[in-house]
């Protein structure tokens, strides 16, 4: 994404312009307490890259999630 030559020439800068890049790994695990209960585990972790203002501008280039999921199924 760039700017447009009159938004430009205003020099107010734009922290989306330029490129981004995200790469995404996730693993998983479920555990089956029986075939009414289950508990389910995420972590993933983002890499971001790219030569936005924004993204060069993030404390760390990675983030990290920790997702718990509960299932009752009646």
């Amino acid at each position: 994404m760039t700017e447009a030559a009159d938004t430009a020439a205003l020099m107010l800068g734009d922290a989306v312009a330029g490129r981004t890049k995200v790469t995404s790994f996730e693993l998983g695990a479920n555990f089956w307490y029986s075939k009414r209960y289950r508990a389910t585990f995420n972590y993933v972790l983002n890499h971001f890259g790219g030569d936005a203002p924004f993204v060069r501008s993030l404390k760390s280039q990675q983030e990290h999630e920790f997702l718990l999921r509960l299932a009752i199924a009646l």
